[in-house]
């Protein structure tokens, strides 16, 4: 009777340890599945990042080429307004220079007419002294 009885406790006992152990078993299997899918979601975040650095890396290269392509903008608008404003000013000296011809061209038109006029006195002159002879 002794011995049925340390008998029932021992299956009683390996009866609670095969409950333990399977307990177990299915935790560490949970646990295995919680740890394979946060490595899952460590890859995925692993990727984002990666790609998301990669995305930096080129807006930050085309940012700086369109600094470059400004600052390239900027030399040539002032190249331009270098040459239109050295344009506008040779316009303005040819300007002065063609009121300056003009001004002479008329001096000489008035010296020519009183040259004329007074080349027509002279030979009046001279006629009449030649009819006087």
């Amino acid at each position: 009777s002794k011995a049925e009885t340390e008998l029932g406790e021992a299956r009683a006992q390996q009866q609670a340890a095969s409950l333990v152990e399977s307990t177990l078993r299915q935790q560490l299997s949970k646990a295995e599945t919680e740890l394979g899918e946060a490595r899952a979601q460590q890859q995925a975040a692993s990727l984002v990042e990666s790609t998301l650095r990669q995305q930096l890396s080129k807006a930050e290269t085309e940012l700086v080429e369109a600094r470059a392509q400004q600052q390239s903008a900027s030399l040539l608008e002032t190249a331009l307004r270098q040459q239109l404003f050295e344009g506008e000013t040779a316009l303005g000296e040819a300007h002065v220079q063609l009121q300056t011809a003009s001004l002479r061209e008329s001096a000489l038109r008035q010296q020519l007419s009183e040259g004329e006029t007074a080349l027509g006195e002279a030979r009046s002159q001279l006629q009449t002294a030649s009819l006087l002879e």
